[in-house]
C-alpha cells in the first residue's frame, strides 16, 4: 500500500546535524572530566532526546554535572553548526518527488525544528504542524509521540509511513503500528524489508519505496 501520509524524523532524516550534536557532547565531556569512550558513542546517542544523552556522560565522572549541561551542549553544538548545517543529500529532490503530506515528527524542541528547516531550505516542504516531543511531554522511544500525531492528523495508521534513521525512533514508530522506512546511509545496497520496516541507503530510492 502507498504511503498516503509520511512523517519524517529531524535530525540524520532531513537535516544532517547529528555529527555536530556528537562533537558537541564530547566536547563538553572533556569539560567535566568524563572519560567517554568515543568509538561506538554516536549510536549511543542516536535519536534521544539530549538530556538522556548528557546523562550518559554523567555516567563516566564522579563530578555532578551542572544544572545547565543540556544548554551547554546546545550552545556548543550551534557553534558548529553555525557552518556544518546542510540537508541530508538528496533528501531535497526526494521531497520534491512525494505527493503524500508530509509532516515533522521530533525528539528536538520546536523552535529546532523550524529553525532547522529554514537554514536549510527545507521549510517549504513541511508547512506544518511539526510534531515536537518538548511540546507533547513524549519522547521516542515511546511510541506516544508518533501515536499523537496520527491523532492530531486524523489519519488511519495503515495508510502512514515513518522515515527515520535510528533503532530509537524506528522503535517509536513500529511501537505505534506504523511502517517505517529506516535510512541507513552506511549501508547503500538495494533496499531490504523485514516485517514492516524498510531499511534503504538512498535518498533517491524513497519516492518510489513510499509510492509501493
Amino acid at each position: 500500500m502507498s504511503a498516503r501520509t509520511v512523517l519524517f524524523d529531524l535530525d540524520g532524516v532531513l537535516v544532517d546535524s547529528q555529527d555536530a550534536e556528537v562533537l558537541a557532547l564530547l566536547e563538553f565531556a572533556g569539560t567535566v572530566h568524563a572519560r567517554v569512550p568515543a568509538e561506538g558513542f554516536a549510536e549511543r546517542v542516536a535519536g534521544r532526546r539530549m538530556s538522556e544523552s548528557v546523562a550518559i556522560i554523567g555516567q563516566y565522572t564522579d563530578t555532578p554535572l551542572p544544572d545547565d549541561a543540556v544548554a551547554r551542549v546546545r550552545e556548543i553544538a550551534e557553534r558548529y553548526l553555525a557552518t556544518r548545517l546542510r540537508a541530508v543529500p538528496g533528501v531535497a529532490a526526494a521531497l520534491r518527488e512525494i505527493t503524500a503530506p508530509a509532516y515533522v515528527v521530533s525528539n528536538s524542541p520546536l523552535g529546532m525544528i523550524e529553525d532547522r528547516l529554514r537554514r536549510t531550505g527545507l521549510a517549504g516542504f513541511f508547512p506544518g504542524p511539526h510534531f515536537s516531543a518538548y511540546e507533547l511531554d513524549t519522547w521516542k522511544p515511546d511510541p506516544g509521540l508518533y501515536r499523537q500525531a496520527v491523532r492530531t492528523l486524523g489519519v488511519d495508521p495503515e495508510t502512514v509511513v515513518a522515515v527515520e534513521d535510528s533503532e530509537v525512533g524506528v522503535r517509536s514508530a513500529h511501537d505505534a503500528g506504523l511502517r517505517v522506512h529506516w535510512y541507513r546511509p552506511d549501508q547503500p545496497e538495494e533496499s531490504r524489508c523485514s516485517g514492516r520496516v524498510r531499511v534503504f541507503g538512498d535518498m533517491s530510492a524513497l519516492p518510489k519505496l513510499l509510492a509501493t
